[in-house]
Protein backbone atom coordinates (compact mmCIF):
# COMPACT_ATOMS: atom_id res chain seq x y z
CA UNK A 1 0.00 0.00 0.00
CA UNK A 2 2.59 2.56 1.02
CA UNK A 3 4.35 1.90 -2.78
CA UNK A 4 1.16 2.66 -4.17
CA UNK A 5 0.82 5.57 -2.41
CA UNK A 6 4.07 7.13 -3.75
CA UNK A 7 2.77 6.51 -7.38
CA UNK A 8 0.92 9.97 -7.61
CA UNK A 9 3.70 12.00 -5.56
CA UNK A 10 5.55 10.59 -8.76
CA UNK A 11 3.79 11.55 -11.42
CA UNK A 12 3.01 15.09 -10.21
CA UNK A 13 6.91 15.34 -10.02
CA UNK A 14 7.34 14.62 -13.90
CA UNK A 15 4.00 16.98 -14.40
CA UNK A 16 5.91 19.45 -12.25
CA UNK A 17 9.44 18.82 -13.80
CA UNK A 18 7.68 18.92 -17.68
CA UNK A 19 6.07 21.53 -17.43
CA UNK A 20 9.71 23.50 -16.22
CA UNK A 21 11.11 22.14 -19.24
CA UNK A 22 8.32 23.57 -21.24
CA UNK A 23 10.04 27.22 -20.77
CA UNK A 24 8.50 30.74 -19.99
CA UNK A 25 5.23 32.04 -21.56
CA UNK A 26 5.48 33.31 -24.53
CA UNK A 27 8.79 31.02 -25.72
CA UNK A 28 7.50 29.41 -29.12
CA UNK A 29 8.46 25.71 -29.47
CA UNK A 30 9.71 23.94 -32.47
CA UNK A 31 6.91 22.78 -33.66
CA UNK A 32 3.83 25.64 -33.01
CA UNK A 33 2.90 29.06 -32.54
CA UNK A 34 0.99 29.07 -29.01
CA UNK A 35 -2.67 29.48 -30.09
CA UNK A 36 -3.50 33.75 -30.17
CA UNK A 37 -0.29 34.41 -29.31
CA UNK A 38 1.06 37.26 -31.84
CA UNK A 39 5.17 36.47 -32.04
CA UNK A 40 8.14 38.12 -34.24
CA UNK A 41 9.42 35.82 -36.93
CA UNK A 42 11.73 38.23 -38.80
CA UNK A 43 11.95 42.03 -38.59
CA UNK A 44 14.20 44.67 -40.45
CA UNK A 45 17.63 44.01 -38.41
CA UNK A 46 17.47 40.48 -38.43
CA UNK A 47 19.55 39.82 -41.08
CA UNK A 48 22.27 41.62 -39.41
CA UNK A 49 21.94 40.08 -35.95
CA UNK A 50 20.47 43.30 -35.02
CA UNK A 51 17.64 43.63 -32.36
CA UNK A 52 14.46 44.86 -32.51
CA UNK A 53 14.72 48.98 -31.48
CA UNK A 54 12.75 49.95 -28.43
CA UNK A 55 10.39 51.87 -29.84
CA UNK A 56 8.83 49.45 -32.21
CA UNK A 57 6.64 47.86 -29.11
CA UNK A 58 6.77 50.38 -26.88
CA UNK A 59 3.64 52.61 -26.36
CA UNK A 60 4.18 56.68 -27.03
CA UNK A 61 3.66 57.61 -23.88
CA UNK A 62 6.22 55.00 -22.13
CA UNK A 63 8.53 56.41 -25.41
CA UNK A 64 7.78 60.44 -23.92
CA UNK A 65 9.19 59.27 -20.64
CA UNK A 66 12.33 58.79 -21.70
CA UNK A 67 15.14 61.59 -21.24
CA UNK A 68 15.75 62.17 -24.96
CA UNK A 69 12.23 62.45 -25.71
CA UNK A 70 11.69 64.90 -22.60
CA UNK A 71 10.90 68.16 -24.52
CA UNK A 72 8.68 66.33 -27.61
CA UNK A 73 5.08 64.78 -28.07
CA UNK A 74 6.07 61.33 -29.92
CA UNK A 75 3.92 59.30 -32.47
CA UNK A 76 3.42 56.12 -34.35
CA UNK A 77 2.50 55.58 -38.07
CA UNK A 78 1.67 52.46 -38.53
CA UNK A 79 -0.09 49.79 -41.21
CA UNK A 80 -0.09 46.18 -41.85
CA UNK A 81 -0.08 44.14 -44.98
CA UNK A 82 0.82 40.55 -46.28
CA UNK A 83 3.54 41.94 -48.57
CA UNK A 84 6.52 44.04 -47.08
CA UNK A 85 7.40 46.43 -49.75
CA UNK A 86 3.58 47.05 -50.05
CA UNK A 87 3.22 47.93 -46.32
CA UNK A 88 6.57 50.26 -46.18
CA UNK A 89 4.97 52.16 -49.28
CA UNK A 90 1.98 52.35 -48.15
CA UNK A 91 3.21 54.21 -44.88
CA UNK A 92 5.51 55.84 -46.99
CA UNK A 93 2.32 57.80 -48.78
CA UNK A 94 0.26 58.44 -45.86
CA UNK A 95 -0.06 62.15 -44.69
CA UNK A 96 1.55 61.96 -41.94
CA UNK A 97 0.88 65.76 -40.93
CA UNK A 98 -3.43 65.35 -41.08
CA UNK A 99 -2.94 61.57 -38.96
CA UNK A 100 -0.24 63.54 -36.46
CA UNK A 101 -2.89 66.53 -36.24
CA UNK A 102 -5.81 63.51 -35.26
CA UNK A 103 -3.80 61.88 -32.74
CA UNK A 104 -3.11 65.47 -30.84
CA UNK A 105 -7.22 66.04 -31.44
CA UNK A 106 -8.00 62.07 -29.78
CA UNK A 107 -5.21 62.96 -27.00
CA UNK A 108 -7.26 66.08 -26.21
CA UNK A 109 -10.68 64.51 -25.64
CA UNK A 110 -9.12 62.14 -23.71
CA UNK A 111 -7.79 64.43 -21.27
CA UNK A 112 -10.53 66.24 -21.48
CA UNK A 113 -12.97 63.67 -20.16
CA UNK A 114 -10.59 62.61 -17.31
CA UNK A 115 -10.38 65.83 -16.54
CA UNK A 116 -11.42 67.80 -13.11
CA UNK A 117 -12.85 70.72 -14.53
CA UNK A 118 -16.80 70.22 -12.89
CA UNK A 119 -19.91 70.23 -15.19
CA UNK A 120 -18.24 68.84 -18.21
CA UNK A 121 -21.97 69.39 -19.68
CA UNK A 122 -21.56 73.06 -19.84
CA UNK A 123 -18.20 73.25 -22.03
CA UNK A 124 -18.86 69.65 -24.19
CA UNK A 125 -19.65 71.86 -27.03
CA UNK A 126 -16.76 74.22 -26.64
CA UNK A 127 -14.64 71.02 -26.46
CA UNK A 128 -15.54 69.65 -29.01
CA UNK A 129 -15.22 72.64 -31.32
CA UNK A 130 -11.97 72.70 -29.83
CA UNK A 131 -10.90 68.94 -30.72
CA UNK A 132 -12.14 69.26 -34.58
CA UNK A 133 -9.73 72.75 -34.94
CA UNK A 134 -6.83 70.94 -33.82
CA UNK A 135 -7.81 67.86 -35.84
CA UNK A 136 -7.38 70.29 -38.95
CA UNK A 137 -4.22 72.45 -37.85
CA UNK A 138 -1.36 72.51 -39.58
CA UNK A 139 1.30 70.71 -37.39
CA UNK A 140 5.06 72.17 -37.55
CA UNK A 141 7.96 70.59 -36.12
CA UNK A 142 6.96 67.25 -37.22
CA UNK A 143 10.38 64.99 -38.05
CA UNK A 144 11.03 61.33 -38.98
CA UNK A 145 13.21 59.75 -36.16
CA UNK A 146 12.95 56.00 -38.04
CA UNK A 147 11.04 53.50 -39.50
CA UNK A 148 11.14 50.07 -39.56
CA UNK A 149 8.92 46.67 -40.01
CA UNK A 150 8.31 43.16 -38.73
CA UNK A 151 6.70 40.08 -39.62
CA UNK A 152 4.26 39.14 -37.28
CA UNK A 153 2.22 35.88 -37.00
CA UNK A 154 -0.90 35.26 -34.85
CA UNK A 155 -1.14 31.39 -33.35
CA UNK A 156 -1.61 29.74 -36.60
CA UNK A 157 -2.87 32.54 -38.66
CA UNK A 158 -0.71 33.72 -41.78
CA UNK A 159 1.98 35.77 -41.16
CA UNK A 160 1.84 39.57 -42.19
CA UNK A 161 3.89 42.65 -42.19
CA UNK A 162 3.97 45.53 -39.79
CA UNK A 163 5.43 48.52 -41.31
CA UNK A 164 6.70 51.77 -38.69
CA UNK A 165 7.26 54.88 -38.79
CA UNK A 166 8.26 57.45 -35.81
CA UNK A 167 7.76 61.22 -35.36
CA UNK A 168 8.38 63.58 -32.56
CA UNK A 169 7.15 67.03 -32.58
CA UNK A 170 8.39 69.97 -30.17
CA UNK A 171 5.54 70.27 -26.77
CA UNK A 172 6.08 73.81 -27.01
CA UNK A 173 4.43 73.20 -30.88
CA UNK A 174 1.50 71.36 -29.75
CA UNK A 175 0.57 72.76 -26.63
CA UNK A 176 0.83 76.05 -28.55
CA UNK A 177 -1.69 75.27 -30.88
CA UNK A 178 -4.07 74.09 -27.93
CA UNK A 179 -3.96 77.32 -26.63
CA UNK A 180 -4.33 79.26 -29.44
CA UNK A 181 -7.27 76.37 -30.53
CA UNK A 182 -8.65 77.26 -26.73
CA UNK A 183 -8.80 81.17 -26.97
CA UNK A 184 -9.78 80.96 -30.98
CA UNK A 185 -13.43 78.48 -29.87
CA UNK A 186 -13.09 81.69 -26.58
CA UNK A 187 -13.68 84.57 -29.16
CA UNK A 188 -16.10 82.36 -31.21
CA UNK A 189 -18.84 81.73 -28.80
CA UNK A 190 -18.85 83.34 -25.56
CA UNK A 191 -19.33 81.86 -22.34
CA UNK A 192 -23.41 82.78 -21.45
CA UNK A 193 -23.16 81.78 -17.75
CA UNK A 194 -20.38 82.81 -15.23
CA UNK A 195 -20.92 79.18 -14.31
CA UNK A 196 -19.59 78.23 -17.81
CA UNK A 197 -17.04 81.04 -18.19
CA UNK A 198 -15.45 79.30 -14.69
CA UNK A 199 -15.43 75.91 -16.59
CA UNK A 200 -13.66 77.03 -19.87
CA UNK A 201 -11.54 78.80 -17.01
CA UNK A 202 -10.84 75.29 -15.33
CA UNK A 203 -10.11 73.63 -19.47
CA UNK A 204 -7.87 76.19 -20.05
CA UNK A 205 -6.06 75.28 -16.76
CA UNK A 206 -5.84 71.84 -17.53
CA UNK A 207 -4.47 72.15 -20.80
CA UNK A 208 -1.71 74.69 -20.18
CA UNK A 209 0.55 71.63 -18.85
CA UNK A 210 -0.52 70.42 -22.63
CA UNK A 211 -1.71 67.19 -23.13
CA UNK A 212 0.46 65.06 -20.63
Amino acid sequence: MKKLAIVPVLIALVFALLSCASGPKGQLNEKENPKDEVVTIDHKNKALGGAVPDWVFASVFDLEEQPKYKDMYVFKMETDGKDKDGAMTFLRGMEVPTQVARQVSIRVQNKFVGAQVGDKDKVETYMENVTKSLAQAQVTGLREVDNYWVKLQEGKKEPFYRAMALYIVPKAEIDGAIARALDSENQKTKPKTEEEKVARERVKNVFGEGMD
